[in-house]
């Protein structure tokens, strides 16, 4: 009874992240599995593929690792999104009918594009930077040939730094683009053009809450992987066999608690989504999940399952007509 009372009103920043751990707990096996039966053989894949005595080109498999990370990322964060929402306005669900409501045709595949064109507009310059910046220099460069690689060494750090700026930027004013194009029925620039209207006054609230969950899950990552994953590569580095046993188990280290963190992103963004529509729309959760049950029930024939839209108002009734449900 506190846990929805609680829910009905604006959250704070302590708030969002008390909510967090309470949905994590309290949803473990929901959310956790949602992302294990995709991510944990993705990134085992992804894994291989990455191994660095690997006989293929860089150029190659990395892109098929990015296409292959995307679109596992696409998916995972869609079936989250349904999963977590119905967690939170207390309706029950589970993970095949989260999975089944994402892979429908006329959601999936839109749904990818969305996904990879938010990618594009946050960290394409930062990838275009990495593609053309220049490699190590050569140790027989000398004179004006060093300093040209200095010159231009500079001006792409600097680039680097203005691109990865924007991709924070960009990455909070559009958090909730997968939430608007999911939660409500839009299309890909209709959930753009949404996801910039809620985020618009709350920036920095959004900015502090994700950057204290990532840098917790930065802290878990680092102290528990980051010893095995250094111990394998150092040798690595210094042009000598890394043990196998530790890429093995630093891969393993990495699918367990990767499954385990990744759904505390998913979560802080569907509560701030939430959150920031109660402030500027006037919603509770009540009413949302009360509109939701009914929407589903009407749609449940059509291709898509969606929340409600932003509250449209409704012309004033006649007199002696009462409307149920007014005030």
């Amino acid at each position: 009874m506190n846990t929805q009372l609680r829910r009905l009103r604006p959250l704070g920043i302590t708030d969002i992240l008390d909510e967090t751990v309470d949905l994590y707990k309290n949803n473990f096996a929901l959310l956790v599995g949602s992302a294990a039966i995709v991510y944990v053989p993705v990134f085992l894949l992804t894994s291989f593929l990455n191994n660095p005595g690997a006989s293929r080109s860089f150029d190659l498999y990395s892109a098929i690792i990015m296409i292959i990370t995307l679109a596992a990322e696409a998916v995972v964060t869609g079936a989250l999104t349904y999963g977590i929402s119905d967690s939170y306005l207390g309706r029950k669900s589970s993970i095949a009918s989260c999975y089944k409501r994402i892979l429908r045709s006329k959601i999936f595949w839109p749904f990818i594009g969305i996904v990879l064109l938010k990618s594009l507009i946050t960290a394409g310059p930062l990838q275009v930077i990495g593609v053309f910046a220049p490699s190590n220099p050569d140790p027989t460069l000398h004179g004006q040939d060093m300093m040209a690689y200095v010159i231009n060494a500079l001006v792409f750090g600097g680039l680097a730094f203005i691109f990865f700026i924007w991709f924070v930027y960009a990455s909070i004013k559009l958090l909730f683009l997968e939430s608007a194009f999911i939660l409500e029925a839009n299309g890909a620039f209709k959930s753009m053009k949404r996801s910039l209207h809620l985020t618009n006054g709350y920036y920095w609230k959004i900015f502090g809450v994700m950057l204290i969950a990532l840098i917790v899950i930065g802290l878990v990552f680092g102290l528990i992987v980051g010893p095995v994953y250094g111990a394998y590569i150092g040798p690595e580095i210094m042009g000598q066999k890394g043990a196998t046993g530790l890429l093995v188990l630093a891969t393993l280290l990495m699918t367990v608690f990767g499954t385990l963190l990744v759904p505390i992103p998913s979560i802080i963004a569907i509560l701030l989504y939430y959150d920031i529509r109660v402030r500027k729309e006037g919603y509770d959760l009540e009413l949302l999940a009360g509109e939701l049950d009914h929407k589903t029930k009407e749609m449940s024939a059509h291709d898509i399952t969606s929340l409600p839209q932003e509250k449209i108002p409704q012309p004033e009734p006649e007199q002696s007509t009462p409307v149920d449900g007014q005030q």
